[in-house]
């Protein structure tokens, strides 16, 4: 597993979260979104969710187009979606149903969680 798969794996959801706050044609900075992927995942390096964010655009998954590279600067052409999530049965947390990646949490792939659809907001 390459540094970019496992680091997406752990800051996806924290990263599509964050576009989920902001409205189409909102603008907001690298440091913007690194404070709150950091909030939610302390220790993450402060380069890390710009790097999640550059791979989830390539692959269509974060619609946001760069506006001022020098400054860092995206915009919001497109908020993501509302994500569904699962509760995992192993210990209760939740984890977002339709990921292509592994449980953050607890490293089971989401085919091996033994889990229930719930509605509402995603906690840790």
């Amino acid at each position: 597993m390459s540094d970019l798969e496992r680091v997406t794996r752990r800051l996806k959801s924290a990263v599509l979260a964050f576009l989920r706050t902001l409205r189409a044609g909102q603008h907001f900075t690298a440091a913007d979104l690194a404070g709150y992927v950091m909030a939610h995942h302390p220790g993450t390096a402060p380069g890390s969710p710009c790097r999640v964010l550059r791979h989830l655009r390539e692959v269509g998954a974060a619609r946001v187009d760069l506006v001022d590279q020098s400054a860092s600067t995206y915009v919001v052409t497109e908020p993501p979606p509302e994500a569904a999530w699962r509760r995992c049965q192993r210990d209760g947390h939740a984890y977002e149903r339709d990921s292509d990646y592994e449980c953050a949490r607890c490293g089971e792939d989401r085919g091996g969680h033994q889990s229930s659809l719930f509605s509402g907001e995603r906690f840790e």
